[in-house]
Formats: C-alpha cells, structure tokens, sequence
C-alpha cells in the first residue's frame, strides 16, 4: 500500500497541488520525497529522531526529477521500470570547439567524477544519446562531426535546418515553414515583398535561403533584400519600395529595423520569421505603433503544467548551479558569496521567472519533445532486446545505440505552422493571437481574418514594366533539379532513363510513323497505298472505328513511359503532381481501351442493337469516356479542404475564404535540391499604399546532454 501526503497551493488564484512525499509497506518500507518544493517550503517542523514516536525508516529516495516526470507523464514506458537511468548534463559555453571534445572524450575515454557522495565512471560505448542546445556556428560544428559518422550515437538538435544523418530534431524544417509563408502571401495577395535579413545569424539566414528557393517558384517576388545585421541602424535605408516586408532576423535586429520604419511616411505590414517574432520584448515602448505585425511559426508544443512550473520555481526549489547562474545573470544579484563580488548584493531566493518577458521559447519546446521521441525509441529498442529482463542485457550495450539511430530515422518530424497576428489586447497590453495554420496535410487554414489596420485592404502586387521580376526569370530554372539533382549519384537511374528513353522512342515512332514502319515490313502491300502518318489519319478523319481504340491504347502506353521519367527524377512539387497524374490516367486510358475492346466480341452486351455483330462506333466511345471519367475529375478538380466542425463560407473581405485548399501537399516528404541564385535586388514599385497608424529566449541555454544508464547528475 503507498500513502501520499499532498499539499494544496493557491497561487493567483488557482490551487496547485504538490506531491511532499509518499510511503510504501512492505517487507522494505520506503519514503520516497520530492525534491521539489512549493515556494513556502521553508516552514517546516522536525521530529527529532531520540523521540519515541518518531519513526525511523532505513530507506529514504529522493525524487529524481527527470524520471519522475517522465514516469508521470508517459507510465507505459518499460525501460523507467526496469533501468536506473540517468543523465549528464555539461555547459559547453556555447563553443562548438568545446562540445566536440566532449563527445570524443564520452566516446573513447572515462568519465570519473563525484556526485551525491558516490563515484560515478562512464565508459566509452555506454552514452546511448546526446542533446545539443547550441545553436549557430557551434551546433553546425557540432553536426559536421555526427555527420562523419565517427560518433555511432544519435544527436537530438533544435534546429529547423536539415539535419545531417545520425541526427534528428521535432523542429518543423526550414522548408515547412517556407511552404506556409508562401501560401500566406499569395493568400493575402502579397506577391511582391521585400526582405530584411540578419546575414550574420545562421539560423536566420538558412530560413532566408530556404524561402529564396521557393519563392519565384510560387509566384512570390523579391523586391530587395537588405542586411540588418552587423550594421548601424543608421546607415540602413529608410522605407521600401514595397507594402510589405518579410523579417529573417534576431529578435534585437527586429526590434531596431522596425524603430527605424517609423521615419518613413509609408506603411509597411511586417512579418516575422524565426527569432523575430519576440521583437516587442526589446522594444516595449513601439509596440503601439505596429499593430497587425503578422508572425509565422512553429506550433507551440509547451506544456501548460511547465509552464506553471517555471512561474512558481525558485533557486531555493531548483537547486542547481546552472539555475543560480541563469538568476544571478537575470536579477543581477548574487545567489553566493564568491559571486557577490561580481554583482555587488544577494538574492532573496525568491526570485521567479516572468515567462512572458522569456519570449515563446519555441526551440526550448521542441527540444523536450526530441528528448520525447528520443526516450519513446529507446523503450522500443529496449523491449525487442530485453522483453524479459530486468535491467540491461548485454544485446542492449551491444547492439542499442545503433537500433535507436535507426529508430529515430523513421520518426515523423511534425510540420504544423500557426500563423499569428500582433493586436492590442485592452489595458495597454499588445500580444499575439493566432488566426490560422498550416500543415502539410491539411493545408492552410485561416481561422479569422487578417486585421488590416489600414485604409482599405493591402496588397503588394509585381507588375511591369516597373517590376520585371517573373519576365527576368529564368524558365528553365525549374529544371535544375534533372540537371544538378540527386538522382545523378546513383548509377542504376542512368541505365533506367536510356531504358526509358528507348521504349518512349519506339512507341512514338509508332504513332507517327506507322505507315513507313508497315512499308519497312510489307513492301508489296503498301506500294499500293500511298505513305499517310497515323496523326494525319487522325486529322483528316479516316481512322476506322476498330483502329482508333488502337490508336488509344497506345497513346495511354506512351504516357505510361513518359510517367516513368518522373519517378527518377528527384521530387519536387511539380514532379510529385505529375506522377500522380499521368500515372492514374495512362493506366485509366489503357484498361479502358482493353474494356471497350472486350465489348466488341459476337457474344458480348449489344446496348439495345440485338442484330449488331458488333457494339456501335458510338456506344464504345461513350464506355470509354465513363471509364476515364472519373480518372479526369480526380485530376482536374480543385476541391478544398474543410475543417471538420466548420461551416464553409464565403466572406465580403476582399473575397477571401477561411478555408482553402494546399497546393504544396506533395513537397513534404520531397526534398528540393535546387540551390539558392542569390538575392534578388530589381528596382520596382508596388501597386497599392495603404497608411498604417534578444534574439531567441534569455532562458534557452546552450548545453548538451548525455545519457547513460546511471543516477542523474548535474555538473
């Protein structure tokens, strides 16, 4: 039997509710207390242990926090159960130089250190996993080095940039969220922008190049890029020649090109990418004046009892060292005597967090929900190579890094983008709402309209000839991907495409040359017939009724070989679409032909024509048009998506609906290897006017986390 002893909190009005401890019977009685506390565990009272009615239990455990979150939250996990598992966490200084070392050493030397008053050693071969929060030119170090595939672990990242193998992340991709921004723009009509980019940011500039790559693509134009990064505010340009522009930068960037958008008489709307979206915190005093500021990101994944947690914790509930560091840094006070000569007065202990001022610590989010999916392919690999046993077997230490690295391949990374609007919420108080989302799936969805705080709706349209954007454009652009595409690594495409190549050509020779290829076989029979392709047949209307099906199944047999050149190809959106199509309807086309042909025979379904030998020339045709019928429809159709629950309707704004179909579904699990041609910079003008009335979070730390089947450790 266990007893739990509870204790009721009322913080802001609402009851929390805190576990103190617990005490299990049996032959070993345990208590097992939380080492985490409410903010008023100071009030405490003591037994001391000489009285007689205190009772003494051998066996105390002390929570450890990880494993009793993850037991709460997720209790069918049986590696928890059976495995006394663990984690290092070291401080890398956000030196990627650093964080290297530190994987080679787990990977070839000895860990010995002192915790807890025990001795912990970690051997090479035992770190089943690593987590990295660094971010920038560190993180991408770091992923250089897994991707040598010298360390045989897996790498769990936050970062929305591709991911090399032996590495994984929840992060929706840069492309994901390029695919939304996209179908956004051209959902509001905004064709024509212009781009503020931090150069110097990496994740910032990945996104950019990300977006770059598509967007001409889309019907999206690049007016200007302009550098905000690394320059002085005030030797950037003031104003655009466009009415919107989108920002690829850090949250202090943001902030500093929006204040310098106030001297300029036109009204611009502004959308955020990335870090950008927490400007506001960097510039509280403007947020007034950019109302409608619109921000695509990454669904937010945090989870409100965390949240609470974060709001409530204190250096006296959390005690560790990188804590205190992060609160000394953020109160400037000292949490101990050797640093109080650094800040010059100590903390209360009582110092909390305010979330709202740590932005939307999007990538802290994400990267417990990779150390989710992570411990989720651990357990899986741990029942299929210890289904009975309790604790490690020996195939686990052998062979389970690996079956993790494998398992984490095949998970799914989500792609779910909500899109929000900054509005002014009552009481001088300005925050985001959301008014949309998108997905892969489900496409885009607007769930209110965009708030235009202007005269009239906003649009930003290229036209020529002051915009020469899409006339400039190279054509053959689209193309690169069979030029410079993936497919090229792999020899056995090159034997498919002159395989391919040779069948289209016969049966294309076929079609238009029938007649010279029937001279080649039968001199003496077509001597008396004059030389007439079966094209010109076909125009001039002389193509018997028992040949032009003939003449279908082989166009449908063409189309069959012409669909096989995109299944070598590397995938793009275009590419994706059109083996759908062709594929569909050149099967479509070739068993209806056989169907139509079937009906010919002496004893088959006249059709009302009882003395008929043979079906009419008409009631053929029309079989086979029913049986490709519904083959075009499907192809040709522009249905919308629906959200279940939702009513479809039209609304008088700008004749825009909520709900709309995607044109990007394929391009999800397509990888585009058309490189980026560089910033675009045409001098332009837009169609309309309309007048307008830090980077990342401060609590998002650059560490790194190793596993290990030992306690818990904090270093």
């Amino acid at each position: 039997m266990t007893v739990k002893a509870i204790e009721l909190y009322i913080s802001g009005g609402r009851t929390s509710v805190y576990d103190l401890m617990s005490f299990t019977t049996g032959r070993q009685p345990t208590v097992t207390m939380s080492s985490i506390r409410a903010a008023d565990q100071r009030k405490r009272s003591i037994c001391s242990p000489y009285r007689p009615f205190c009772g003494q239990c051998p066996n105390v455990q002390t929570v450890n926090g990880e494993v009793w979150t993850f037991k709460q939250r997720f209790p069918d996990l049986v590696l928890l159960k059976n495995l006394d598992f663990g984690a290092l966490l070291v401080d890398s200084c956000s030196s990627g130089k650093q964080a290297i070392e530190t994987v080679v050493r787990a990977e070839t030397q000895c860990f010995r250190f002192n915790q807890a008053g025990r001795n912990i050693t970690i051997v090479p071969g035992s770190v089943f996993g690593y987590v990295s929060a660094l971010h920038g030119d560190s993180q991408e170090a770091l992923k250089g080095y897994f991707s040598s595939g010298d360390a045989a672990a897996a790498l769990v990242a936050a970062d929305a940039d591709s991911t090399p193998r032996h590495a994984f992340t929840a992060h929706p991709g840069a492309r994901s969220q390029a695919l939304a921004l996209l179908r956004f723009l051209n959902r509001m009509h905004w064709q024509f922008v212009t781009v503020a980019l931090s150069e110097q940011d990496p994740e910032s500039l990945a996104a950019f190049r990300n977006f770059e790559r598509l967007a001409l693509d889309r019907g999206v134009c690049l007016a200007e890029v302009v550098n905000i990064g690394g320059v002085r505010v005030d030797n950037l340009p003031i104003g655009t020649t466009t009415n919107v522009t989108i920002v690829f930068a850090t949250a202090r960037d943001a902030a500093a090109y929006l204040a310098l958008t106030l001297r300029s008489p036109r009204r611009v709307v502004h959308v955020m990418m990335g870090d950008a979206h927490d400007w506001y915190l960097h510039d509280p005093e403007n947020r007034k004046h950019f109302q409608g500021i619109v921000s695509v990101q990454p669904k937010d994944i945090l989870h409100p009892d965390f949240r609470e947690w974060m709001e409530t914790t204190t250096p006296l509930t959390l005690p560790e060292n990188w804590f205190w560091s992060f609160i000394e840094d953020r109160w400037q006070c000292a949490l101990t005597q050797k640093s109080k000569l650094t800040y010059g007065k100590m903390c209360t202990g009582d110092e909390t967090l305010d979330l709202n001022s740590l932005g939307r610590m999007t990538k802290a989010g994400y990267l417990s929900r990779g150390m989710e999916r992570f411990l989720f392919a651990m357990d899986s690999v741990y029942r299929k190579l210890c289904p009975t046993q309790s604790g490690l077997c020996l195939e686990f230490y052998e062979n389970g890094r690996q079956m993790i690295l494998a398992q984490l391949k095949k998970t799914n990374v989500e792609d779910d983008v909500d899109i929000y609007e900054f509005l002014h919420v009552g009481n001088d108080d300005y925050a985001y709402r959301i008014i949309g989302n998108w997905s892969v799936s489900g496409g885009l969805r607007l769930h209110s309209l965009y708030r235009s705080f202007f005269d009239g709706p906003v649009e930003s349209k290229c036209q020529p000839p002051m915009c020469k954007c899409f006339l400039d454009g190279d054509f053959f652009q689209v193309f690169e991907h069979l030029s410079m595409g993936r497919w090229r690594q792999y020899t056995h495409n090159f034997v498919l495409l002159a395989l391919i190549t040779l069948l289209t050509t016969v049966a294309i020779a076929v079609l238009v040359l029938g007649e010279i290829l029937r001279f080649s076989l039968h001199p003496e029979t077509a001597l008396k017939r004059p030389y007439v392709p079966v094209l010109v047949k076909l125009y001039l209307r002389v193509v018997k009724g028992n040949q032009s099906l003939g003449i279908s199944l082989l166009v449908g047999i063409i189309t069959l070989y012409i669909t096989a050149y995109f299944f070598v190809f590397d995938a793009t959106d275009a590419v994706c679409r059109l083996r759908v199509v062709l594929h569909g309807f050149g099967y479509s086309l070739c068993f209806g032909v056989m169907i139509a042909k079937a009906t010919q025979l002496r004893n088959a379904e006249t059709l009302g024509f009882g003395t008929a030998v043979h079906i009419s020339f008409w009631n053929y045709w029309l079989l086979l048009f029913f049986i490709i019928g519904v083959q075009i429809a499907l192809n040709t159709s522009r249905n919308r998506n629906i959200k279940r629950n939702y009513k479809e309707g039209a609304l008088q704004n700008n004749n825009m609906t909520l709900f709309e179909r995607d044109d990007d579904l394929p391009s999800v699990r397509a990888v585009s290897p058309a490189s980026s041609s560089g910033s675009t910079r045409t001098a332009a003008s837009s169609t309309r006017g309309a007048p307008r009335t830090q980077s990342g979070n401060a609590f998002y730390h650059d560490e790194q986390v190793f596993f290990h089947p030992k306690d818990f450790l904090s270093h």
